[in-house]
């Protein structure tokens, strides 16, 4: 199995006096029985939830801000987030008391969850009504650091994406037409042609009605890029559709 399962599983019986050390015997002494009946039948995903439940508020809502990006996020990010419109408390030092509780994992500047048990565990604690406002709040900080951080503009887009574009305001909806914009021209530098007309096309999406008599150097240049992504990425259709 996994070792992070082998090691949450020898943390929960030791907890539980089902494993110990016999000073006398000078050696482990457990119940095979005992442990089979209450432990494994339980599965990995009790084993990780004990775990979680166990945590401090501000460790625990760490990792859900980290679940919102998938298995890993980089400190950076999770820096910007710490804004003065942010998050109140040390997202860095939250996440590092997670490694140290062997939840997540650091390599340089990545945390990575443990497992991807771990992170379904996660964020599915998180009420599916407090998802899209947890999303919107991280979308909208990354949205505000995209102009000085534009590594993090892909970033914003995709948490922005996990909600309506209803709930946008129209300086929200210029803001985020902008970095859908920068999102795309950094995918197409990458050559992720699809992902790159995703954002394209999602920023077409929030353009004005009128968009071709208000907005229209920026209309050419996402129906341009749009339609040069489609070409490159083989979507022939859409390409043709859009000129």
């Amino acid at each position: 199995g996994h070792p992070f399962h082998v090691s949450q599983f020898l943390e929960t019986i030791i907890s539980n006096n089902m494993l110990r050390f016999s000073v006398k015997k000078r050696r482990w002494i457990w119940d095979e029985d005992v442990i089979d009946l209450q432990m494994i039948s339980e599965g990995v995903a009790e084993l990780l939830t004990r775990k979680l439940v166990n945590l401090s508020e501000n460790v625990l809502l760490a990792l859900k801000i980290a679940s919102c990006f998938g298995y890993q996020v980089n400190d950076l990010t999770m820096k910007l987030l710490n804004d003065e419109d942010g998050f109140s408390f040390d997202l860095i030092e939250a996440l590092n008391s997670a490694v140290r509780e062997g939840l997540m994992e650091k390599a340089l500047y990545q945390y990575c969850f443990a497992h991807d048990i771990l992170k379904e565990s996660v964020y599915n604690l998180i009420p599916v009504y407090g998802r899209k406002q947890l999303h919107q709040k991280i979308g909208m900080i990354l949205m505000n650091c995209a102009e000085q951080n534009p590594s993090v503009s892909s970033l914003a887009v995709d948490q922005m994406n996990m909600y309506s574009d209803d709930d946008l305001n129209f300086e929200q909806r210029s803001n985020f037409v902008q970095i859908s914009l920068e999102a795309g021209k950094q995918s197409m530098a990458s050559s992720s042609f699809s992902q790159a007309q995703d954002y394209f096309e999602a920023a077409i999406s929030l353009l004005n009605e009128d968009h071709w008599t208000s907005q229209y150097t920026l209309s050419l240049e996402l129906y341009e890029l749009s339609i040069a992504v489609g070409f490159a990425g083989g979507d022939i259709d859409t390409s043709e559709v859009l000129s």
